[in-house]
């Protein structure tokens, strides 16, 4: 999708799933924030973006990525960041599993 698109589906959905375990089955596993990116390079922009105290559209000037290959991702992780591995989904994957008023 554009990064229009997806930057109003990430707007859309920001607070409705920031917060939530991403699985019931891991209660560890919280939504931590939902950003727009390619999923090449999702896990380099949350990090910029968590570790350089930036907005998700400053942390994508960093990166190339094709017009068309956008999409608004969930991240989720442990506690605290660093402390392991990130869950990196589409929205609409996401939601096709949990439904989200």
């Amino acid at each position: 999708m554009t990064i229009t698109e997806a930057t109003k589906l990430r707007d859309e959905y920001l607070k409705k799933l920031v917060g939530r375990f991403y699985d019931i089955n891991r209660p560890d596993w919280a939504i931590k924030d939902v950003i727009v990116s390619d999923r090449e390079h999702a896990g380099s922009v949350y990090s910029k973006m968590y570790d350089g105290n930036m907005s998700n559209e400053a942390a994508l000037d960093s990166f190339s990525i094709k017009e068309n290959e956008y999409d608004a991702l969930i991240i989720a992780h442990q506690s605290p960041w660093g402390s392991g591995d990130v869950l990196v989904e589409p929205v609409e994957s996401y939601l096709t599993a949990n439904p989200v008023e």
